[in-house]
C-alpha cells in the first residue's frame, strides 16, 4: 500500500474525521462533537465498524496504528479520536510499531 503524500493527506483532521464518523453512523441524530462516545450512548460503532474506521485512517493519513494504540483513551470518542490522530499526524506517523511493520512489508 503506497503511503499518501503529505501533500495529499487532508490539512483539516476534524472535518475529515466528523465525514468519515457520519458515514459510519449516519442514525445518529444530533451534533458530533468532541464529547460523543464513538461506542455505546453515541455512535454506537461496532468492532468491525471501528476497524474499518481505523482502516481508512491508515489509508489516507499513511500511518500505522499499534495495537497498544487502540485504547479508549485514544478511542473513547470523537474529541480523543481527532486529538490521537492530530498528534499522530505532527509526527510524521511514526508510532511504536511503524519500523517493525515497515520492515515485515
Amino acid at each position: 500500500m503506497r503511503s499518501p503524500e503529505i501533500e495529499d493527506r487532508p490539512t483539516d483532521v476534524r472535518a475529515w474525521l466528523e465525514r468519515a464518523l457520519r458515514q459510519r453512523a449516519p442514525g445518529h441524530p444530533g451534533l458530533i462533537d468532541d464529547a460523543t462516545p464513538l461506542t455505546e450512548d453515541g455512535l454506537c460503532l461496532d468492532s468491525l465498524t471501528l476497524m474499518d474506521l481505523l482502516t481508512e485512517i491508515e489509508a489516507t493519513f499513511g500511518l500505522v496504528l499499534g495495537e497498544e494504540e487502540i485504547t479508549p483513551a485514544n478511542l473513547g470518542t470523537a474529541g480523543r479520536l481527532r486529538q490521537f490522530l492530530e498528534g499522530r499526524c505532527r509526527a510524521g506517523g511514526v508510532g511504536p510499531h511503524s519500523a517493525a511493520r515497515e520492515r515485515a512489508q
